[in-house]
């Protein structure tokens, strides 16, 4: 007898995440696709064709921002917010994101006490989901944590706070992320990076799962022509212009470059003091193009030369992958390097180092044949990682979890594991998964 006809409920994933964020709506799209029944617990999402959106999208402005709320591929009658605008409210009422969270996590956590079905699986993002994942093991639900930045992060923008003399900043985590670690099943890390930065804190690599996210291949790719070689040299830095995304290590290494004939640009929101001082000094050949629209910024990848990201500490940053799939070679911090392999995609460099990092760049800069070679590899590992191969890879973890739980795994559970360019096609969804001792 069926689940449905027995009065029971199948075993479903829920995922819980309390605002739109740039990759979460890929996840509960990952349970739909793969068949599964699924629940997305969140905050503000539009259902154009149900009252009060279809009134309100009757103004184009509220229509373009709602759009953004929503995503058209989800069924909207299994998208449920259980806190409404109220995170969102919150976080511009106290300039932080911490109340907001904290009253999602608790209102989804009773959702799951009332509702969550038996078998179920919960995935829940770091931050904002500790009541929830206490609720939903207590369900006996299989937990899964998704960890954007790692934890401990404190402790290295402190010491360089500290190193510029900048003003002091707190050197622990906060006590809430290290509960949310204690309590999951399994820890869902977005790069080798941060599988290793856990480890280095005692956590143990069998609880991890290696999953990078993806790039938006459509509005992502490469140029039709490859850019003159004999031109002049464009980098293209993008993100925050602040201090943990070492914005201060690479306008510092490109003046120690010393390059002639090339430009950098820099791309991304100035958000504090620090930042706006970085841009009153920029080095010669260097500008500012502030914040850029999607497609702007794809427009922007496929005229540049160089993708350069010399950020402090990473979880799984989208931009590398949307730059390797623009077939843009990157000089990469090592904790900002993805799925970029040293010497094949770009290169990798020690962060805070700005003389490998110049060293780098020299290089690169005089060998324009060698880098154009890296921008076909770059080009070619980035379609191995679209949405489409993320979301396939995810929603077989996801079956996997629901037929037998979290079973027991020898080291990290790499979920790309085998995947060297295969495109981004029904053969990279369909990988299996395997577990790595890295």
């Amino acid at each position: 007898m069926s689940p449905h006809r027995s009065g029971k409920q199948p075993p479903q994933v829920v995922v819980s995440h309390p605002a739109r964020q740039g990759f979460v709506y890929n996840l509960p799209l990952a349970a739909q696709e793969a068949g599964l029944s699924w629940r997305f617990l969140t905050g503000l999402y539009a259902k154009p064709g149900q009252w009060p959106w279809s009134w309100a999208c009757r103004h184009p402005k509220a229509a373009r921002m709602l759009a953004k709320r929503s995503d058209p591929r989800l069924d909207p009658d299994r998208v449920i917010g259980v806190s409404g605008p109220l995170p969102e409210l919150l976080s511009r009422v106290t300039s932080g994101f911490e109340a907001g969270n904290d009253l999602h996590d608790r209102l989804a956590a009773r959702w799951i006490r009332r509702r969550l079905p038996a078998g179920a699986v919960f995935h829940g993002a770091i931050e904002s989901c500790l009541h929830s994942l206490r609720a939903a093991r207590a369900r006996g639900a299989t937990t899964l944590l998704e960890i954007t930045l790692p934890p401990w992060k404190e402790e290295i923008l402190a010491a360089e706070a500290a190193r510029l003399g900048e003003p002091a900043r707190a050197a622990a985590p906060p006590a809430r992320l290290i509960a949310e670690i204690a309590e999951a099943d399994r820890l869902m890390v977005q790069s080798p990076f941060v599988a290793d930065f856990l480890a280095g804190h005692g956590i143990a690599r069998e609880r991890m799962v290696l999953l990078p996210l993806g790039a938006d291949l459509q509005r992502f790719r490469p140029p039709v022509r490859p850019r003159p070689a004999d031109g002049p040299l464009r980098v293209l830095y993008v993100g925050h212009i602040n201090l943990r995304k070492g914005v201060h290590l690479l306008l510092e290494t490109w003046r120690r470059a010393a390059l002639s004939d090339a430009e950098l640009l820099l791309v991304g929101p100035v958000v504090d003091d620090f930042g706006r001082r970085l841009l009153a000094e920029l080095p010669p050949g260097a500008r500012h193009l502030g914040v850029l629209e999607p497609d702007r910024l794809a427009e922007t990848m496929r005229e540049c030369d160089l993708f350069v990201f010399l950020s402090l500490i990473e979880g799984g940053p989208l931009v590398v992958l949307e730059a390797l799939a623009s077939g843009l070679p990157c000089l990469l911090s090592t904790p900002a390097r993805s799925v970029v392999r040293d010497g094949q995609e770009g290169r990798l460099v020690p962060p805070v180092d700005v003389e490998a990092g110049a060293a780098a760049l020299r290089a690169l800069a005089a060998d324009r044949a060698g880098l154009a070679r890296m921008g076909e590899a770059a080009a070619r590992r980035g379609r191995a990682f679209g949405w489409d191969g993320f979301r396939g890879r995810l929603g077989a973890f996801y079956r996997s979890l629901l037929l037998s739980g979290p079973a027991r795994q020898d080291g990290l559970l790499d979920l790309t594991a085998g995947i060297d360019d295969p495109g981004d096609g029904p053969a990279a969804a369909a990988t299996p998964p395997q577990t790595s001792r890295r």
